[in-house]
């Protein structure tokens, strides 16, 4: 996937970063706030979950080393409520067995400080272009489903009677509301 490509997907993702050094959280925000759709930003592992709970990112992004509460720690309390969350750690330390224990509960990316903002643009966009297409997918399978109903109502029934063919007719209006929707 080209740059280009990936700044077109992070303009579609809610991101929620955390990050307790402020230098480097003040550069990522003012590198991040322009650039999706909705950036959340929190300042220990604490206040980290709180903000997800009450905001549900598309993408966390989040330090390890941090006051109150770690980024490892975090990301396993956020995996408990959503096994499918989509976590990138980052690090100044390119520990193995930090690697590893972060692969083992499905961190989506690692990634080492000093950060590459392009390795970080690709990353996000990958993920939000994966996210993207399961939210398609979803609406297809809905969509499919109404008209599995439609088809259902259709065969299986004598429309003959004016209130069933009434109701199937506002079936089919109801697929064609979501379809332009979509």
């Amino acid at each position: 996937m080209s740059l280009k490509e990936s700044m077109a997907y992070l303009k579609k993702v809610s991101i929620l970063y955390v990050e307790d050094d402020k230098n480097i959280r003040d550069e990522l925000v003012l590198f991040l706030q322009s650039r999706v759709r909705e950036l959340f930003v929190a300042t220990n592992g604490n206040d980290g979950y709180d903000l997800y709970v009450e905001k549900k990112p598309d993408i966390i992004i989040s330090d390890v080393q941090m006051p109150k509460m770690n980024g490892i720690e975090m990301a396993k309390l956020i995996k408990k409520d959503d096994k499918f969350s989509n976590i990138i750690i980052v690090t100044a330390f390119n520990e193995a067995e930090l690697m590893y224990e972060s692969i083992e509960f499905g961190i989506s990316a690692y990634l080492t400080k000093p950060l590459d903002l392009q390795r970080l643009v690709e990353t996000v966009g990958k993920i939000a272009k994966n996210i993207l297409l399961e939210d398609e997918n979803k609406k297809s399978l809905e969509l499919i489903k109404q008209y599995k109903e439609v088809e259902d109502i259709s065969l299986n029934q004598d429309i003959s009677d004016t209130q069933k063919l009434e109701d199937l007719n506002s079936k089919i209006a109801q697929i064609r509301q979501n379809k332009k929707e979509q």
